[in-house]
């Protein structure tokens, strides 16, 4: 490739995951994933793929489906996320990652692997931002993109992307990876996780620390995740629930929960423990 009359030497890694997701939106801090696929290129030829649908909590809106094709009754049986992260994130092994616009892909992933305690930091490659540089064009979307490199149009999906960016960054010069260290506050994430993740048979021993309690937690946790913490108020009796009301009984807080919140908490008479006093009620120091 040829760029100001200067031979662009084509430098792809050896070994790369080339990556894209879809989901039920662009909110980084409400949305889910829905599709994730990955594929592995060794010495510039495609050798193994990664392709799964996930269940979200919330419908998939009519408008991702008219994007995606993918409807809330085609993830009705798929695997929520916290199947999906283990076996994507051995399929990665360390590799780096390449996708297009990666924040946006490795935002959600990454913050779904920290929800549920697993600290993946990847290298990555955004090819978006190495497009703008050696792409003269009015926008660098991948559709785009193909279009530029008089790549045939492909279905709106996670696998066929990755195999549309694929073809597109052998056109392409690559830089170095990256890690994608970003701090993800997930104390601002509003997902509903408990309907898909936790196991719902509560404990019915009157004798429970939690027995019949409707309990709320908020903020972000040190010693557990917010998954984990929600399974153990089930496992002692207690019953989960996503938003403060006059039934709340008792309001786990974590760091940063609010000084807002607990105000309001505090007003409605409704009793507030830490994450240690949640331990010690429970008698399960961890």
């Amino acid at each position: 490739m040829y760029r100001n009359g200067v031979c662009m030497q084509i430098c792809l890694p050896e070994t790369y995951i080339v990556l894209d997701t879809e989901t039920t939106g662009y909110d980084v801090y409400k949305d889910e994933i829905i599709e994730i696929a990955a594929i592995r290129v060794q010495n510039n030829e495609i050798i193994d793929k990664f392709n799964t649908l996930v269940k979200p909590y919330r419908k998939v809106p009519k408008k991702i489906t008219e994007i995606t094709g993918i409807t809330t009754n085609m993830v009705e049986n798929a695997p929520n996320i916290k199947e999906v992260l283990p076996n994507f994130i051995n399929f990665v092994d360390n590799c780096p990652i390449i996708a297009h616009n990666a924040n946006f892909d490795l935002f959600f992933i990454c913050r779904d692997a920290k929800i549920y305690g697993n600290n993946f930091q990847p290298e990555y490659i955004d090819s978006l931002e190495l497009a703008k540089g050696l792409v003269h064009s009015y926008n660098h979307q991948l559709e785009v993109l193909a279009e530029y490199y008089e790549l045939p149009a492909q279905e709106h999906r996670a696998l066929s992307d990755c195999h549309l960016l694929f073809e597109c960054l052998k056109r392409m010069c690559i830089i170095k990876p990256k890690k994608y260290d970003k701090d993800i506050d997930t104390s601002k994430v509003k997902l509903h996780v408990s309907t898909t993740i936790i196991n719902e048979t509560i404990n019915t021993n009157t004798n429970a620390p939690l027995f019949n309690k409707k309990c709320v937690i908020t903020g972000e946790f040190q010693k557990i995740s917010r998954v984990e913490l929600m399974q153990k108020i089930v496992e002692n009796g207690g019953i989960c629930q996503g938003n403060i009301s006059s039934k709340t009984n008792l309001v786990i807080a974590g760091e940063n929960a609010g000084p807002s919140k607990l105000q309001k908490v505090k007003e409605m008479n409704i009793e507030i423990i830490s994450e240690d006093e949640f331990f010690k009620l429970i008698n399960n120091p961890v």
